[in-house]
This record gives C-alpha cells, structure tokens and sequence, in this order.
C-alpha cells in the first residue's frame, strides 16, 4: 500500500470513529458508497482526487486534512456500542469487530459472544489466533484436541486446521481475540 493511500486510509477511519459514525452514515452525508469507504478505510483503495473531496466535504473539514501524516502517538478508544456485529445464521455466534485488520499491524481484534448452545465451527484459515476469555466457560476444539477455556484463560494455536468454539453452559460466553497474520494479508 502507498505512503499517501495508508495515512488516508488511516485519516477517515480515525475521523469516523470519532464522531461515532457508521459507514451508512458517512456514506450518506458524502455520497461515496458505504462499499468504496470500507475499501478506502482498510486501504485496498486510493480514492480520486474527486471522491477525497466528497470525503471531505462531507466530514466539513479542508482537502489537505486528509493528507496529513498521523500522530505517531494515536490512542483508538472503540466500545463494543461502537461497533456492528456480525452474526452466524441463527445469532448464536456474535462477533464485534473492534479493530479490523491493519496491514501494517498485521491483525485484527475481535470480541466475540456465545450464547448457551451455541456453536462455531471455522475452517482453518490464514493466521494465528490468541483467545482470552472474559466471561464464562467455553470448549475449543483445534484438529480433534478439546480445551475446556475459563474466565481468565488464553489459548494460542495457528489457526490453520479446523477449530470450533461451543458454549455448552447456560450463560453468554465473551472472549476477545486477536488474530495475527504477520506479512500475509489475509484479502489475497
């Protein structure tokens, strides 16, 4: 990704973050499509020179605030309010993306809850996963080995096999978890 692309990327996530905006809503207020902010958002897009103005015009500020380099001592303060989940099919697995993958970063954290009975199972995919559990008690199961995962516990494993997540308690599980790709970039 290009120097420029990355600090606008960065720019108008950090700004919609911060007026507590959806991607509908800025959409809205600039006319560029929610599916062109995303892709500018996670820098798999430049924008033109006419759609930065559009961004721009939308969030009332100047041309030239979007080309400005980012603080290096930037703090992201997300709440899960803050964020749209994504669910399974039944709305069993809820998962709220806290801070979606960063290619510079190299991962993405999630907070994710289970309700009772409820069950993930995920094909091996790209990555290395770190769980830590926030509330509640939940089995994972990674290529046929089960760990039981309690309030506090962690778990680390390459997410490269079969793993699945099942709450078989009575209460809503949460557990957080980062997935790391390093270099690989998990759109190709």
């Amino acid at each position: 990704m290009k120097h420029i692309q990355q600090t606008i990327a960065y720019r108008v996530k950090q700004l919609r973050r911060e007026r507590h905006l959806t991607l509908d809503q800025v959409a809205e207020r600039t006319g560029v499509s929610k599916t062109m902010l995303s892709r500018i958002e996670s820098g798999q897009s430049n924008p033109t020179i006419a759609t930065l103005w559009k961004i721009a015009n939308g969030f009332n500020l100047s041309f030239s605030s979007f080309l400005e380099e980012p603080d290096a001592s930037v703090v992201e303060h997300i709440t899960i309010d803050e964020t749209t989940p994504i669910t399974n099919e039944n709305g069993t697995y809820i998962i709220y993306p806290l801070f979606p993958f960063d290619p510079e970063k190299g991962y993405e954290v999630y907070a994710t809850d289970i309700v009772p009975g409820g069950t993930h199972e995920a094909e091996g995919h790209l990555g290395e996963e770190t769980l830590f559990m926030k509330k509640g008690t939940m089995t994972v199961t990674i290529g046929g080995n089960v760990y039981e995962l309690h309030e506090n516990d962690s778990l680390l494993f390459t997410s490269n096999v079969p793993h699945t997540y099942e709450n078989t308690t009575d209460e809503t599980v949460r557990f957080y978890s980062i997935i790391r790709y390093g270099s690989i970039h998990p759109s190709t």
